[in-house]
């Protein structure tokens, strides 16, 4: 009675680190592949944060020149970045 506890107890420790080898190697190959809350979290973080710095150019004294360009490349890497994040 002893020993088929004792090959119990190593068949679940095997089966344990048969589980986390299985779970690290499906993590490493879908590293790439995100679950839809991370998609759709990084499209309105991107999103958002373009729309939030692109408000800046309605305000009074808008943005003139090299600032008004900045903050237009700004803007549009923050969506294209929201857009990579929910297509990649």
């Amino acid at each position: 009675m002893g020993a088929t506890k004792q090959r119990q107890e190593q068949q679940q420790q095997e089966g344990n680190s048969v589980a986390l080898d299985t779970c690290k190697s499906s993590s490493s190959s879908r590293s790439s592949m995100d679950c839809l809350g991370c998609r759709l979290t990084g499209l309105a973080f991107g999103a958002g944060g373009g729309a939030y710095i692109l408000s800046s150019l309605l305000q009074d004294p808008p943005p003139r020149g090299a600032n008004k360009a900045a903050v237009v490349a700004t803007a549009s890497a923050m969506f294209c970045f929201g857009m990579y994040r929910a297509l990649s």
